[in-house]
This record gives structure tokens, sequence and C-alpha cells, in this order.
């Protein structure tokens, strides 16, 4: 499938962590900092299921990602507008798979977390971007809350870097002539996962976890270099 690649890059990095235990461990550091800061009382037990529940809703959110892309590729191509939307998903690719990210993808999970934000965000604006000149959005999904989740992860210079990073792909020739190609398309793409039962995407990454529960950390990645 199209994103097998990000795919295996994302188990990859959630087998590193199964084995070195660093982006749980920020997490937990994390809630601990929180907790002293707000004179919070809750005991060792508590703030370690905390730490899991939200490293599920990470997990979750992240492996939605090669699962967004395949779907949209698959919907594309039973609409007969894949012509048009396979560059937009190869740029997709091509960032969420750029070995020099804004964080390293040598600090794992946390380093592929950038990667989502960029991939997320560009579909997103292409979408929409697709509404403006066909009176429809692209997709029938609306990836801003996960996107919304995982922002205020970068700040400062990371975060303009990466903002500058979707408008340069949304600014290529390719991805302008992609959009003109879409004038056709009468209604938006229904994008549903392959691995979920052909559940809706949407679905599926609200299943069990709720976007909240993702904003309950903030992971400071101005401390990582």
């Amino acid at each position: 499938m199209l994103a097998d690649s990000i795919r295996a890059q994302i188990q990859d990095a959630w087998n590193e962590e199964r084995r070195r235990d660093t982006f749980a461990a920020l997490i937990r550091s994390q809630l601990a900092r929180r907790a002293e800061a707000s004179g919070e009382s809750s005991s060792p037990q508590d703030r370690e299921q905390s730490a899991q529940s939200i490293l599920e809703a990470w997990r979750v959110q992240l492996d939605q990602v090669p699962e967004v892309i395949d779907a949209l590729a698959e919907a594309a191509t039973d609409a007969r507008v894949a012509s048009a939307v396979t560059p937009i998903l190869q740029a997709v690719q091509e960032y969420f798979l750029d070995p020099d990210d804004v964080v390293p993808d040598s600090h794992g999970i946390l380093g592929l977390l950038d990667d989502m934000y960029l991939a997320l965000s560009l579909l997103q604006s292409v979408s929409e971007q697709c509404r403006e000149l066909t009176g429809h959005a692209l997709i029938d999904v609306d990836l801003t809350p996960s996107i919304q989740a995982v922002r205020p992860l970068f700040q400062g210079k990371r975060i303009t870097a990466l903002d500058a990073r979707i408008h340069a792909a949304l600014s290529r020739p390719v991805m302008l002539s992609s959009l003109q190609g879409l004038r056709s398309l009468d209604q938006p793409l229904a994008v549903k996962s392959r691995e979920s039962g052909r559940r809706h995407i949407a679905d599926t990454m609200q299943t069990h976890i709720s976007i909240d529960n993702l904003r309950r950390t903030s992971i400071d990645a101005a401390r990582v270099r």
C-alpha cells in the first residue's frame, strides 16, 4: 500500500519505545511536574495509569496517519481522481519520511509527532483549498482536532519551521496542479480504514480515547536537541 513506508517507520518507533520507554518517561515527568505545581495529591499508580492512557492516545493518533493516506488513495481511485490526489499523498509521505526533521526521528515517538503534525496539516489544508474551489472539502473527515492536539508540543522556532514547510509544500506547482484536477469532484471522498472493519477514520481516531486526553500532557519538545 502507498503508506507502507510510513507504517513501518511508526512500528519501528513503537518497538523502540517498548525497549527504551523514552516517550513514556517524558509523559510521566510532565505529569509529576504538573502534580507538584498544582499541589495535586495522586499516587504513583494513578500517575502511571494516566501516563499509559496518554501514551495509548498518541499511539492511536499516530497510527492513523498511514491509514488516512491509504484510505484517501483508495477513495480517490474509486472516484477516478487518483491522478490528482496521488501527488498530494506523495508530498505528504515525502515530508513524513524526510530525515531532516524539525525534531529528529532519532528521538523515537516524539521525533514522529512533528511529522504527524505536518502530514495531517497538509492534508487538512488541501482539503480546505478544495472546498474553496468546489464548494466542498476533499475528504469527509475533519483532521483539525488531531492537529490541535499535537501542535502545542512544538513552540517557537520549531512550530514556525513546521508551518513554513506546510506553506512551501502547498506552493509547489505539482500541488497547485493537483488542486485544479479536483475541480470535477462532486462530493468529498469518504475516508475509511482498511484495518478497522471499514470503519470511518474519524470514528477510529476517537475510539477508546478522547482528544482532550492528549491535551493533558504538553511534552516540552524545546528540551529535545
